[in-house]
This record gives C-alpha cells, structure tokens and sequence, in this order.
C-alpha cells in the first residue's frame, strides 16, 4: 500500500488519530522527496557560514576606522596617502608637472605597494586562508611602519591598507570597501534615492546602516589619527594590536 494515500479507517480508531496518521505519513514521505532531491539535499559537511565573533556591521566599522585613523597619520608623517590612491595619484601628477622626478618615482612606489597588499591579501583568502589571518598581515606591517620614521615608510602603510582591504568586502547585507569610501558614499545615496523616488518599494534597500555609518566612522578615524600623531610616539601600534582581532572567527571563503 503506497505509504502518500490516506489511511483506511481501522476498527476503533477515531477520526482524530486517522488525521494524525495521515499527517505524519505526509510529513514522512516529503522528507524521502527532499533525502532523494540532490538541490535540496544537505552536504553533511557543509557549515552555517557564521560572521565572526564580532558582528558584521562592528567588522566593517573597526576597519574603517582604522583606514581613516592610518590615511590620517600616513599624511601627516609621509605625506602621502594610506588607502585613497586617488589622493596618490593627483599628488604624482603634481609632482610630474612640477619636474618633482623623486617625488614621481615615490608615489608610484606608494601607489604599487598597495597594490601588493591587495594580491598577497586577495591570494590568501582565495586559497583558503582565514580572513584574520590574512588581516594580520596589515598588522604586521602597520607595527613595523610604526618605529619608521623615514618618509619611505609610507610603501608599509600602503602595503598594509592593501592588505585590509582585500582581506574582507562582504559584512552582513552590505558590500563595501573599508580602505576607502568614496564608492561606499555613492552606494549609499543611490539606495537612498532609489527608495525616495516616487512609485518605487518603500522598502529600506539591505546593508543601508551599514553603509551610513561609514563616512561618520572613517571620519572619527581620521580624526583620532592626526590626534594620535601629535600626541604619541608610535600611534600606529593602537592600529596594529586591534587589526588581528576584527575578522577573527570569521569562515575562509568556499
């Protein structure tokens, strides 16, 4: 007797317990559809992809933080930019137009330092390496720019934002750029106008506190960086010990 059919009624079994067997031999036999269905068939070996021991909007607001504290401070002391090759970039075309041929070469070596930050971050989370782990890399370097005195030390601070950057993009609903914020500000204001606009979903675009907060964040860092540049030997050790910590218990990439 095939096990979907209802149950033919028994001698003294009441209405109530015929409909409850005939639940649960409903219930039973959607499982069996569900085990023998392989796109909907669970990997026993497959994890609840969980976002670290900090929550997805704190992540990204500690490392935004952090690039504005460090841009800050890689200003002050190098004269040149952590994260916003953008800045970099104008000030080697200055420096160019100027016949600043030292100068050139210098922001060009800023310039690709950060992007060796980016390869070597990106190539570790790619193969597999935890995000923390690839974050500590920036640590590392950020520590060791911080007895730097000499205006070359700007390469390590490069690197290191680099680093931050690809180490992680992704923070709950939200993908954003923690080095620099420039996208992040236009993805904020396209969500907000896209919800404003007349006869579209009044529904809150996913990610949009998050994306808020990033101008507010990076501008408590900058400003705590040209603080701490005046006030401490080596401010960027603060940077350094809090980056390892961010993304810790954060997955690998699948």
């Amino acid at each position: 007797m095939d096990s979907g059919l209802a149950l033919l009624a028994r001698p003294g079994m009441t209405s109530n317990r015929i409909e409850r067997e005939n639940r649960y031999a409903s219930w039973r036999d959607a499982a069996r559809e569900s085990d023998m269905n392989p796109a909907t068939k669970m990997n026993p070996t497959t994890k609840i992809s969980r976002p670290g021991v900090l929550p997805p909007m704190l992540q990204a607001g500690l490392l935004v933080m952090i690039a504005g504290y460090a841009d800050a401070i890689g200003f002050l002391q190098f004269r040149a930019f952590a994260g916003q090759m953008t800045g970099n970039t104008i000030l080697l075309a200055i420096s160019i137009v100027q016949s600043g041929w030292l100068e050139a070469v210098y922001y060009v070596a800023v310039i690709a330092s950060f992007l060796v930050g980016v390869a070597i971050s990106g190539a570790l989370v790619r193969l597999g390496t935890a995000p923390a782990i690839a974050l500590s890399l920036s640590a590392v370097a950020l520590a060791i720019c911080a007895f730097v005195t000499v205006r070359w030390g700007a390469l390590l601070l490069a690197f290191a934002m680099g680093a931050q950057n690809a180490a992680a993009t992704r923070f709950g609903d939200a993908t954003l750029n923690t080095v620099f914020i420039t996208g992040d500000l236009q993805k904020l204001f396209e969500a907000v106008f896209a919800w404003l606009w007349p006869g579209k979903s009044r529904q809150l675009p996913s990610g949009l506190a998050t994306l808020a907060l990033v101008w507010v964040e990076y501008f408590a860092g900058a400003l705590l960086g040209a603080l701490a540049h005046v006030t401490l030997s080596h401010p960027l050790l603060i940077p350094a010990a809090l980056l390892p910590f961010v993304l810790l218990g954060r997955p690998r990439q699948a």
